[in-house]
C-alpha cells in the first residue's frame, strides 16, 4: 500500500498563513525597523537560534489540520548595508560555511542587501577596500555554487519584503502538500 499524504484545500492553508510565526535569529543585530513592521502588522515573531539564515518562519500545530508545527526549508540571510555584506564576503569561510549548511540541508536561502544596489557593488560604493572586481566575482560564484540569489531591498521596505517573500514560499510550499 502506498504512503497517505495529506492534502490541504484552500481554507486551510490560508488559515495556516494566518498562524505563521517568523523566526529571528538570536544573533540578529540591527533590525528594529524589521521588528518594528511586523509588529505594526500584528505579525508573530519570535527570537530563535537559526542554524542558517538571519529569518525563517513557522506554523505551530493546528488542531485539526496539522498535529506538529510545520517548519519552512527557506530562510533569508539580511545584510544592512553593501559595507556589510563586503566585509562577509571578504572574510568568506564563515560565510560560505554557512552556505554549504543550507545547501546540505536542500534549504532555499536568499541574501537580502538593504540601501545597497548592483551599481553599487560593481562602483566600489563601500567604505571596504574590497576590491569591486572580486567582490562581484566572489558573490556570483556563491550565486551559482549554491543557488542563492541577492536581492537589492531599499532599509525602509525591508520588513515588507522579508515578510511577503517567507509568506510566499510557506504558501507554495503548502499548496504542494
Amino acid at each position: 500500500m502506498g504512503a497517505l499524504v495529506q492534502t490541504l484545500d484552500a481554507k486551510e492553508v490560508d488559515l495556516l498563513l494566518k498562524m505563521m510565526i517568523i523566526k529571528i535569529d538570536t544573533r540578529e543585530q540591527k533590525n528594529e525597523h524589521i521588528v518594528e513592521f511586523l509588529d505594526s502588522r500584528g505579525i508573530a515573531w519570535q527570537s530563535a537560534k537559526l542554524d542558517a539564515g538571519d529569518y525563517g518562519a513557522y506554523i505551530p500545530a493546528t488542531e485539526g489540520i496539522t498535529d506538529r508545527a510545520l517548519h519552512l526549508n527557506a530562510v533569508i540571510e539580511r545584510k544592512n548595508s553593501l559595507d556589510e555584506l563586503a566585509q562577509t564576503v571578504k572574510d568568506r569561510s564563515r560565510f560560505e560555511n554557512e552556505l554549504s549548511r543550507a545547501k546540505r540541508r536542500d534549504t532555499r536561502l536568499i541574501i537580502v542587501v538593504e540601501d545597497g544596489s548592483y551599481s553599487g557593488m560593481i562602483r566600489q560604493r563601500y567604505r571596504s577596500e574590497y576590491n569591486a572586481k572580486a567582490f562581484t566575482g566572489s558573490l556570483m560564484a556563491f550565486e551559482a555554487r549554491y543557488n542563492v540569489p541577492i536581492q537589492h531591498v531599499a532599509k525602509e521596505d525591508a520588513g515588507h519584503y522579508m515578510y511577503h517573500w517567507l509568506y510566499y514560499q510557506f504558501r507554495e510550499a503548502l499548496l504542494s502538500m
